[in-house]
């Protein structure tokens, strides 16, 4: 037990297999509640096991929790949680109430930084159009710098002054939303402001990214490792598209080694894009493909064709679930067997929901 709990918080992470991510604000609150009660974290351990805690504080601008979080920075200046995994701006309401979001979110961001909080993590998200976030590069630019993960959705703008007078070579998580028009101007060019960046995030769960997109995603491609895919709940012709339409991206892609496509895809989707790709996954999670029938249906020739693409001869895991009327299950019956058996059969471990896969 001593020469775990020395161990760095992030490798403790990894040990565990917690589902710590970014993909979801509250995604890690379970998580935070099951280490509150176990000797992981009892004052009876030592630092650096004690920062857990801290890493896995995630807050969104709309709860009430986060009024609270301001006040304690305001008025004592806390030590306590002085790291932040993640903060979710939202810049929503009705009239003068979103334009008074808009104002304080620039106040709240300097509080921050006055204080030393290291924040990790921002998603910056506006509903509506007309909004202008008005960031001072004096104030803002170094809490900024040191971001690790951005997120940007929803009609979110940035004044067009703001500018960053050196690199993000913190940032290696990018997320982008389909409802963003483009990217704010204190981000471009893409691959010169974040140099570092390997890790992206494509939410299309609303339809395709806008074609503004295409210059700046091209220009990261060649330097990813991480890619993750959220497609649309419903409509499989609109998924075909979205899939379609990221073709050459994902030919660009030349060193990306993990892939997780969250929502349904189908197996032609599949294989297409497992094709495009040129270099060996090393992992890759499908949450869920969709399968025609229920039961004991074989599973799709486009799978076990993909076994034989270049993208796919080094894969060490693969995580699959399936999608039944809108339903993610395990891949069960015949289809899971034969898709097990195949995986196996090339020394690639297969993966279900009772296992989380790290990267």
């Amino acid at each position: 037990m001593a020469v775990i709990q020395d161990l760095p918080p992030e490798i403790l992470l990894r040990v565990l297999e917690l589902p710590i991510g970014d993909e979801e604000a509250y995604g890690s609150r379970d998580t935070r509640k099951r280490l509150a009660r176990t000797a992981l974290v009892a004052r009876s351990w030592r630092a650096p096991s004690q920062r857990l805690l801290a890493l896995t504080f995630t807050m969104s601008s709309a709860d009430p929790v986060w009024e609270r979080y301001l006040e304690m920075l305001y008025v004592a200046g806390g030590d306590r949680f002085k790291c932040i995994k993640r903060l979710d701006a939202y810049i929503v309401g009705q009239g003068s109430r979103r334009l008074e979001l808009a104002a304080a979110l620039p106040l709240i961001l300097n509080l921050l930084e006055q204080n030393k909080v290291d924040l990790q993590g921002l998603h910056l998200a506006s509903e509506d159009r007309g909004v202008v976030l008005v960031l001072s590069t004096a104030k803002h630019a170094r809490l900024l710098l040191g971001l690790r993960s951005l997120g940007l959705s929803g009609m979110l703008e940035v004044d067009d002054k703001f500018i960053l007078p050196s690199p993000m070579v913190s940032l290696h998580t990018l997320r982008l939303y389909s409802r963003l028009r483009k990217l704010p101007p204190f981000l471009l060019p893409l691959s010169t402001v974040a140099p570092r960046l390997t890790r992206l995030e494509l939410h299309c769960g609303e339809g395709p990214l806008k074609s503004t997109f295409d210059d700046p995603l091209q220009q990261i491609a060649p330097h990813l490792t991480y890619l993750m895919l959220q497609l649309p709940l419903f409509g499989g012709e609109t998924r075909s598209e979205i899939v379609s339409s990221l073709e050459p991206f994902f030919s660009a892609c030349t060193t990306l080694t993990t892939l997780r496509i969250d929502g349904p895809v189908g197996p032609p989707d599949l294989k297409l894009i497992l094709s495009c790709l040129s270099f060996p996954l090393t992992l890759l999670d499908v949450s869920g493909l969709v399968l025609r029938w229920l039961g004991d249906d074989r599973m799709p020739k486009e799978v076990g064709e993909a076994f034989d693409l270049p993208s796919m001869a080094q894969l060490r895991r693969w995580r699959m679930m399936k999608t039944t009327y809108f339903q993610i299950e395990e891949m069960d019956g015949r289809a899971g067997r034969e898709w097990r058996a195949a995986c196996r059969a090339r020394g690639i471990e297969p993966r279900g929901a009772e296992r989380y896969v790290t990267d």
